[in-house]
């Protein structure tokens, strides 16, 4: 009882914690945490090669959105998130991409070694961009509710058109894709050591996932709670187990 009375006040904690400074605070410590992780996991070089690759790619694709339609849906954001770049973009949604691609490919290559079967360029594709469309169905119900874009013709997910999965999932598997390719790179050649690396990028989507359960229950959106629920508890599981095979093997 007492466990689940302390995860319940930090989920509630969590779940208040939506203004402006708190979200700039995140995305700046990430950004930071971000750029460390990376340089010692893929070196300078594809460093900037993945900056480059998982900016642009999702850039060109937000921006065909708000402007056609395509591959999202028609959408439009409300000047919630602050700073914009040319074509409405905000700021903060780039780095998001950037930071979910990111850490999307880490838990790709922690499930790839679970299981060997997802241990492929396809399978590791496939698999990536299947997260991110998961971490959207949570993401983009919540951004609805407190106003940070808004959809022109909203959909049978909690508001949300299903075209944008469609889309988010198409972005993210160019994107890795392009990345592969130009860092001349698959998974399995570039999975970075020691294991303890996985750490940052699935405490990521965790923590992600324990304020999605906060907000989810704030804004009357509790249908949700299982699938964040489960994402989080799925991410210490990959950790866990990437770490007992890794010690297994020692």
């Amino acid at each position: 009882m007492l466990i689940a009375a302390l995860i319940d006040n930090l989920v509630q904690w969590l779940g208040r914690t939506t203004s402006k400074a708190f979200m700039i605070a995140v995305v700046v410590l990430l950004s930071a945490t971000f750029l460390s992780h990376c340089s010692f996991a893929f070196g300078w070089k594809r460093t900037i090669v993945f900056l480059i690759v998982s900016i642009i790619l999702p850039y060109f694709s937000e921006v065909i959105g708000l402007r056609f339609g395509i591959p999202f849906g028609r959408y439009s954001y409300t000047g919630y998130l602050g700073p914009v770049l040319p074509f409405g973009l905000p700021i903060y949604v780039m780095i998001s991409w950037v930071l979910l691609l990111y850490s999307g490919l880490f838990v790709g290559e922690a499930l790839g070694m679970i299981f060997p079967i997802l241990h492929g360029i396809l399978p590791q594709l496939i698999l990536v961009s299947l997260l991110m469309v998961a971490v959207d169905a949570i993401i983009d119900p919540i951004a609805v509710k407190i106003g940070h874009w808004v959809w022109q013709k909203p959909g049978k997910w909690f508001g949300i058109p299903f075209q944008n999965f469609f889309g988010w999932f198409l972005t993210a598997l160019v994107t890795l894709y392009v990345f592969m390719i130009a860092s001349s790179g698959s998974p399995a050649q570039s999975q970075p050591e020691p294991r303890w690396l996985y750490f940052l990028p699935v405490l990521m989507f965790s923590l992600l996932s324990f304020q999605f359960i906060g907000l989810l229950r704030k804004l009357s959106l509790g249908k949700l709670v299982p699938l964040a629920l489960l994402l989080a508890i799925g991410m210490l599981g990959i950790y866990y187990f990437v770490m007992v095979q890794g010690n297994s093997s020692t």
